[in-house]
């Protein structure tokens, strides 16, 4: 069975979301076993969305809250596989990827993160606290790779999010979910350009995908998308 593939987006990035041009070029050169293509949030000009499956969704609170929202809008509105694999548009492909075998990937524990003021981190330790005083466990679920949802388990998170829609910085969706219902994840170092002197050549071979920081992303990152990813995509006008 094929998976749909969710893209849940926000406003333009600043180099005029030209990393979803690629990530899907990426995905639609090294990802198998992959169906339909739901982009839920804003939507670039240069996507064909009679070839997509779009919905118009606005940010309604804090980045982790906007993730829960869209996540489960998508779900309620439109007919998205039981399982589906959750994309970033930074995220490339620089190998093959079976979609309905991604496994679950934690980098660490939440704990790792009492330190330091930034809302993501703060997230993060919102999350600890709460799955502790549920009895569950801690790992750290937010690496910047693919995560594949199911539909009946992520509604139930409703329960949990809805009331802090209007909180920040909220608690971190993915490891919420992967404390939750993920029995073996699988432990992973996170690949993440956020230096303009990385090039992609020399990140790790173990790893199918790899992020980058929107800053990063013209030095090294751009010239390589457009060397190894050159024919226009299906989803593209």
């Amino acid at each position: 069975m094929r998976y749909d593939i969710l893209y849940i987006k926000g406003r333009p990035s600043i180099n005029g979301d030209e990393e979803l041009r690629y990530s899907l070029r990426s995905l639609e050169r090294y990802g198998c076993y992959y169906n339909r293509i739901f982009i839920t949030g804003e939507c670039p000009d240069f996507i064909d969305q009679r070839k997509v499956i779009y919905t118009k969704e606005q940010d309604i609170g804090c980045p982790m809250i906007n993730h829960w929202w869209k996540v489960h809008q998508t779900i309620k509105k439109t007919d998205i596989s039981q399982n589906f694999v959750l994309m970033y548009d930074d995220i490339f492909f620089m190998g093959v990827q079976d979609m309905t075998k991604i496994p679950y990937y934690f980098k660490g524990f939440l704990g790792n993160a009492r330190n330091g003021g930034t809302l993501y981190q703060e997230s993060l330790r919102n999350a600890e606290q709460w799955l502790l005083n549920k009895g569950r466990s801690t790992f750290d679920f937010e690496l910047h790779k693919p995560i594949i949802y199911n539909r009946k388990n992520f509604l139930k998170l409703e329960k949990i999010f809805s009331p802090m829609k209007d909180e920040t910085p909220a608690m971190a969706v993915r490891s919420i979910y992967g404390n939750l219902f993920v029995k073996y994840p699988t432990y992973q170092e996170d690949i993440k350009i956020r230096e303009a002197d990385v090039r992609v050549e020399n990140l790790s071979a173990l790893h199918s995908c790899f992020s980058v920081s929107d800053k990063a992303f013209t030095c090294h990152v751009l010239p390589w998308c457009k060397e190894h990813f050159q024919t226009k995509g299906r989803y593209e006008k």
